[in-house]
Order: C-alpha cells, then structure tokens, then sequence
C-alpha cells in the first residue's frame, strides 16, 4: 500500500467552534418548525374538507337519482296504461 499511496499530510486544521446556549440558528429553526407544522395541518384540513365535499355530493346525486328512477317507472306505468287503453 505504502508503494501506491505517499504519506498524505494534512492539508487542513482541525477547527472546533463552540455555539453558545442560544443561538440565532436555533431561533430559526424553531420559525421552521412552526410553519412546517401549520403547512402540514392546512394541507390535512383541506384534504379533509375535499374528502367531505365529495361524500356530500355523492349523496346529493344519489338523492337525485331516486327521484329519477320514481319518474322514469311512473312514466312507464303510463305508458303500458296508455298502450292497454289503444292511445298509443
């Protein structure tokens, strides 16, 4: 190995940098943490109330399509009334 690769020296200095107790860094990251918190609770509620508006028209329409069916079989029955009294 020695063969392939010199003795490296170091080329840089090993540099310790004490933070004091409360730094800007921390204050910032607290900012970050309450508006990834409040982005991600606004996205939930919207999620839920789209979830919500599509159940509430689902059964809206299928409320619709009962009054439908009602009138298309009573169109019917007349029709096969109509058809046994000769009008049609």
């Amino acid at each position: 190995m020695r063969l392939c690769f010199p003795a490296m020296r170091r080329l840089f200095f090993e540099v310790v940098i004490i933070l004091p107790a409360k730094s800007k860094k921390t204050k910032c990251m607290d900012i970050e943490l309450v508006i990834s918190v409040a982005l991600a609770a606004g996205l939930i509620v919207i999620v839920l109330v789209l979830v919500i508006i599509i159940i509430y028209q689902r059964w809206r329409i299928g409320d619709q399509n009962v009054f439908i069916e009602r009138f298309i079989h009573q169109n019917e029955e007349q029709r096969q009334k109509m058809r046994k009294a000769g009008i049609i």
